[in-house]
């Protein structure tokens, strides 16, 4: 009975400690990888964030320039649709 302790015992000693340690390095790596997913997910929606601002302010802008043109020709008449 002691004897089987202490081989228990020796293999947690030295077996025990190292699959811990490898569990633990496993655990901490999908940690990072998991991170550095998230980092590139996050700016690839910030650029798709600014290009949709970007478009957004554009189409703001023609707008408002079709909106001039239609208050001017309101005023004066010059365009005409067919």
């Amino acid at each position: 009975m002691a004897k089987d302790l202490d081989v228990s015992g020796t293999y947690i000693k030295y077996f025990g400690s190292k699959c811990d340690v490898v569990a633990v390095q496993g655990q901490l790596f999908d940690c990072k990888l998991r991170w550095k997913r998230l980092k590139v997910r996050s700016s690839e929606k910030g650029r798709h964030l600014q290009q949709a601002y970007r478009k957004s302010k554009k189409v703001v802008y023609c707008f408002s320039v079709y909106s001039v043109l239609l208050d001017y020709d309101n005023d004066f008449g010059l365009l005409v649709f067919v």
